[in-house]
């Protein structure tokens, strides 16, 4: 065994021995257990049940991580200082075997996570890269973003790619088209995305349920240049409250785009709902959710769009 993977087991054995919530610090100057985000969660039991809190010191920590653990907390010390950088482009995973999941900065396959208090960017500005700075897939499921910037500059800056729950409060998002990737039930609240021109900033799906939906309340949409809502390739249905349009939104709806493979709609086309929008007098901006399966926005909460999970 090396030096290395015995110093990990050891470490292991001291700060789950408990069975408690630990706190393993990262701090890059060396005052705390380890210098880097990937070592701290390479220090996590394989099955753990625990939950493990990831405290990361400010600093700019450029590491392509992955993560494939259970009830794992990255908090980190500052919004704005702590920051978890990769640059990745579509060039480090060329077509046609190309997954959004392996063209990340940050690659996740686990559950009952929790980001908070930092920022994930991937840098990369190339012509034609995806710009993936955070990606969730396989069967992860009750992942919270909370006070978190996920910044990108190209395409798909935030895949939730799993039929998981997630919910993203206080989230800032930049990108170029499908900043955001929900494929299941996802709610969004007191946000901003910020849309770098593109004719689809978002891209929802839920093709389990007829009840997956996207609900964003309280939000702000918004880019420094004309861009379009969104698109989606499958069944998808939509929830706009009380949220707030930039000048620069196009005279666009939601418009369903062709899948790379075929697929036959099970509950109908332009599923989009609004409710107490604010922004350009596009006619399909007004409200239309009393058409919609849950009738008033009062229906809306998070407990019925994440089935009964209370992540706040």
């Amino acid at each position: 065994m090396s030096t290395r993977a015995l110093f990990l087991l050891l470490a292991s054995s001291v700060l789950f021995a408990a069975g408690k919530p630990n706190v393993i610090v990262v701090d890059q100057a060396g005052r705390g257990q380890f210098k880097t985000v990937q070592a701290a969660i390479d220090s996590i039991p394989e099955n753990n049940h625990t939950r493990v809190v990831i405290e990361i010191r400010n600093g700019v920590y450029q590491e392509h991580l992955g993560l494939k653990k259970n009830f794992v907390t990255f908090r980190g010390q500052d919004r704005k200082k702590t920051r978890l950088e990769w640059e990745v482009d579509t060039s480090a995973c060329p077509a046609p075997d190309r997954k959004e999941d392996q063209c990340a900065s940050f690659l996740v396959n686990a559950s009952d996570l929790r980001f908070e208090n930092l920022t994930v960017e991937n840098p990369s500005r190339k012509q034609g890269a995806k710009g993936v700075a955070l990606s969730i897939s396989g069967s992860s499921t009750r992942v919270a973003i909370v006070n978190a910037d996920i910044v990108g500059y190209g395409g798909d800056t935030l895949v939730m790619s799993s039929r998981g729950l997630y919910y993203l409060s206080n989230v800032y998002v930049s990108g170029t088209y499908h900043i955001i990737v929900p494929r299941a039930r996802a709610w969004v609240e007191n946000s901003k995305f910020w849309c770098l021109g593109h004719r689809t900033c978002l891209f929802n799906e839920g093709i389990m349920k007829e009840s997956d939906k996207l609900v964003i309340k309280n939000s702000t949409i918004d880019g420094p240049t004309e861009f379009g809502l969104g698109s989606y390739f499958r069944d998808a249905a939509w929830y706009f409250v009380d949220v707030t349009f930039g000048s620069n939104l196009m005279d666009l709806r939601i418009f369903k785009e062709k899948p790379s493979t075929p697929y036959e709609m099970k509950w109908g086309l332009d599923r989009v709902y609004f409710a107490g929008s604010k922004g350009p007098a596009y006619g399909w901006l007004g409200d239309n959710i009393a058409q919609s399966p849950m009738k008033d926005k009062r229906a809306l909460t998070v407990a019925e769009t994440l089935e009964g999970w209370k992540p706040e």
